[in-house]
């Protein structure tokens, strides 16, 4: 989901301004894993003695032992949960107007941004049972880059307002958590935006 404002300048087909948005990225985490413990035999010492050799100074020790069979037990673990990012960005972009009609024009857009770590909710897998943990902060980026570039069309509602559909691909520049995080997780996507341009 992503949500945001935009502010610029237009002159002829140039427009160009700054944004500020609001970004949250969701995925899903799942994980199984199986785990085999036992099917073997465990020695147990029941009872020891020793005997003295005569006219040696050595002691022999025997030990009596017993066995034990372990039987074989198979757990198998599995979570599923919904892990989120929320960012908040601030970027700048520009656009050109390459169709221009009496009510309508076509564009492509170009930018990029900043986007800062608000918050982070989710699971990840771990080495321990139960085999998955909660995402602290200190295991993602807070600060990441991105990049958008789109293609739309804006159409005159009013004296000054117009409606912009725009197809969209946004990136995220690196991993979106730290190193020696267990799996490693980048960030991009197509989707369409629709806006509202108010001209003052």
């Amino acid at each position: 989901m992503l949500a945001g404002i935009d502010a610029g300048h237009k002159s002829g087909r140039w427009s160009a301004g700054m944004s500020l948005s609001y970004r949250a990225l969701s995925y899903r985490f799942s994980f199984d894993q199986v785990v085999s413990e036992g099917d073997y035999y465990e020695n147990d010492t029941i009872d020891s003695y020793y005997v003295v050799q005569s006219g040696h100074a050595d002691t022999i020790w025997h030990y009596i032992l017993d066995s034990t069979y372990i039987p074989l037990t198979t757990t198998h673990y599995s979570y599923r949960d919904l892990n989120r990012l929320d960012y908040l960005g601030i970027g700048v972009f520009a656009t050109f107007d390459f169709l221009r009609m009496a009510h309508s024009r076509m564009f492509v857009r170009g930018g990029a941004s900043i986007d800062f770590l608000l918050s982070q909710a989710g699971s990840t897998s771990c080495g321990e049972v139960p085999f998955h943990t909660e995402i602290g902060k200190e295991a993602v980026n807070p600060v990441r880059f991105a990049y958008q570039i789109g293609l739309g069309a804006a159409f005159k509602v009013g004296q000054r307002i117009e409606l912009a559909p725009e197809l969209q691909r946004q990136a995220m520049v690196g991993p979106l958590y730290v190193d020696g995080f267990p799996c490693q997780v980048r960030a991009s996507s197509w989707h369409v935006r629709f806006g509202l341009t108010y001209y003052f």
